[in-house]
């Protein structure tokens, strides 16, 4: 079976066009996960959003760890079929899982020992540093839908299909909107769970656009085909994928550990100051989100 759209002939600039224009409005879909949880949060009061704000650099560890590999995986799938070679795309695909439950368990273990001292470390009000533990605990056990669905999304870019991660996210945040308010406020027999409610409707909705985008690669319908019917191992690519996904990760990263010293000080100023800080941020965030869809659009054509 041949990609849908051969990158390796024609346009190049079209090319590029034709994959960050779908992967832009997918960013987007990805950051509107924060600012719906910001809005419905901010009718708890300033504290429940100075939780979500300082737990921030910690969910966006957990994304750079996710993307960096998402990273590695579009690239190598990229390449091996602009290489024509074939056999070895599904088990990129296969190792990239492994990969992928691997990190999951790792984020997990350290996370659940770390979540108390880093808290303390930042020296929130009491009722904040209650909400962040709820809210990052639930992150970190939820974080397989992240991971797993990051994967099944680079799979589908690298092959030069941005179309159905976006639908997946597009799916994802629909279910957020209407999840988010049941679960933090309460409906019919849901109790009201306040920002952790928030942190599970997260969890719950990109897992739901992480079964669509899977049973996409299932269906057939993509170049990436997933069976598990002879899952080979492959040590060269793991190692080949790491050495993609380590350095963007580590970079990424960096960005967050310095968030979370700006945190520290912003919440000298009270969690007021705090929350205000965090709105401020996920706005400015929106403003990149062109520079990295051309980026990774450019690393599919090149691959």
């Amino acid at each position: 079976m041949k990609p849908k759209k051969d990158l390796t002939t024609g346009s190049i600039r079209k090319h590029i066009m034709f994959l960050a224009a779908p992967m832009l409005i997918a960013m987007f879909m990805h950051n509107l996960f924060t600012l719906v949880d910001t809005f419905f949060v901010g009718k708890l009061g300033h504290e429940a959003i100075a939780a979500v704000a300082a737990s921030f650099p910690v969910f966006f560890i957990i994304i750079a760890l996710i993307t960096g590999l998402g990273i590695g995986v579009t690239s190598f799938v990229a390449r091996s079929i602009g290489a024509k070679d074939f056999e070895k795309v599904n088990i990129i695909a296969e190792n990239g899982l492994i990969i992928a439950g691997v990190l999951y368990l790792l984020t997990l273990v350290v996370g659940f020992f770390t979540i108390k001292p880093l808290v303390a470390f930042l020296g929130v009000q009491p009722i904040v540093a209650g909400f962040m533990t709820d809210y990052i605990s639930i992150i970190y056990l939820g974080s397989f839908a992240f991971f797993f669905g990051n994967i099944a999304n680079a799979m589908l870019q690298g092959e030069g299909d941005t179309k159905t991660p976006m639908k997946a996210l597009v799916m994802a945040n629909i279910a957020n909107i209407i999840l988010d308010p049941a679960f933090i406020f309460g409906l019919g027999p849901l109790p009201a769970l306040g920002v952790k409610g928030a942190a599970i409707a997260t969890i719950i909705s990109q897992a739901f656009g992480a079964v669509y985008a899977y049973s996409h690669l299932f269906s057939g319908k993509s170049f990436v085909k997933l069976s598990f019917k002879k899952l080979v191992y492959s040590s060269s690519i793991i190692k080949g994928i790491l050495s993609v996904s380590l350095p963007t990760s580590a970079a990424q990263g960096a960005i967050a550990v310095g968030i979370f010293f700006v945190n520290k000080l912003v919440a000298t100023f009270g969690s007021a100051a705090l929350a205000g800080f965090g709105i401020a941020f996920r706005m400015e965030s929106i403003a990149i989100l062109p520079a990295l869809a051309l980026g990774i659009a450019t690393l599919t054509t090149i691959g």
